[in-house]
């Protein structure tokens, strides 16, 4: 069992990426869904303004920091840990993996042009894995029966979820018991991965998103020191 990494609330696992990946190799042998979920400074930003948010975060079986900053906000010093979240690498990891085993997956996005870029770059670079279905999660719940039925008739082995973050986490936890795969992984809206060039508009979001909550975290830690 690894340790914990608070950052604002949320309780991540220290695990480097190839000690994630030791993770799902087991998790995908389960008759039940195991929850991963890769957590960007902007997805812990939301949780934090969302209380449910927290709440439906610490059903998962394991929570990754996506994004170096993360990790500086709790002043995680190990240079492997934040070298793998600077640089994707537990993402790249997983997908390759997935392109080994010729894993069949099941897309969802907020939208059916973020779903589509995601199946494009996937059909491009991870030739073997086999995605049986795209669907984008609208708002509220009125659509979650056909989601289920769409992925369970898919017999897909595992979802990757790019929602954003508190939209991302209420599925699931509405959803995971009727689910019929082995392994989600909510990667929040992480799409810069699947992309060949990052916008600028992007860049300053990711920018002072993770300023933000730098921030947030002194801030907080003044205050429980106080």
């Amino acid at each position: 069992m690894s340790k914990k990494i608070d950052v604002l609330g949320i309780r991540l696992d220290d695990y480097t990426a190839k000690d994630a990946m030791k993770a799902i190799t087991e998790f995908i042998k389960e008759e039940v869904v195991s929850l991963v979920e890769v957590v960007t400074a902007e997805s812990v930003m939301r949780m934090t303004q969302n209380e449910s948010g927290q709440r439906e975060t610490c059903t998962m079986d394991m929570i990754l920091p996506g994004d170096r900053a993360i990790l500086e906000a709790a002043e995680v010093k190990d240079e492997k840990l934040l070298r793998d979240a600077q640089k994707g690498e537990f993402l790249k990891m997983l997908f390759q993996y997935l392109h080994k085993n010729a894993t069949s997956i099941f897309l969802l996005a907020d939208t059916m042009d973020e779903a589509e870029v995601l199946e494009k770059y996937i059909q491009k670079k991870y030739k073997n894995i086999r995605i049986s279905g795209v669907m984008a999660i609208p708002e509220g719940t009125s659509s979650d029966d056909m989601i289920i039925n769409m992925i369970n008739g898919a017999e897909a082995e595992c979802i990757i979820a790019s929602v954003t973050s508190g939209r991302q986490e209420a599925f699931i936890c509405r959803c995971k018991n009727i689910l019929n795969v082995k392994l989600w992984v909510g990667i929040s809206q992480a799409e810069t991965f699947f992309t060949e060039r990052e916008s600028l508009a992007r860049r300053i979001f990711v920018f002072i998103s993770r300023k933000s909550l730098k921030r947030k975290a002194i801030q907080e830690k003044k205050r429980r020191n106080a």
